[in-house]
């Protein structure tokens, strides 16, 4: 999974690790407001990446973070290691 991530994150066009946090707070605004959707606070629809959606978002820009600060020598037992 963790290749997969990595891959996407290869996909995306030059940025900075800043550029990426920023990408990442805003997704996490939209994933706080998605769970206040789904447990009742906010009275409107569910967007259409919900919870679901906009979680997975939200870890992809955690990885790419990780990526951009410490380059490709990012391996999948160096991320292991942290669990």
């Amino acid at each position: 999974m963790i290749e997969k991530i990595f891959a996407v994150s290869d996909r995306v066009k030059p940025r900075t690790a800043a550029e990426v946090m920023l990408q990442l707070m805003e997704e996490i605004g939209e994933l706080s407001t998605e769970v206040s959707i789904v447990q009742g606070f906010k009275n409107r629809q569910e967007g259409k990446d919900g919870v679901m959606g906009e979680g997975i978002d939200s870890i992809v820009c955690i990885f790419d973070v990780i990526r951009l600060v410490y380059g490709n020598s990012v391996t999948k037992e160096m991320l292991m290691s942290k669990l």
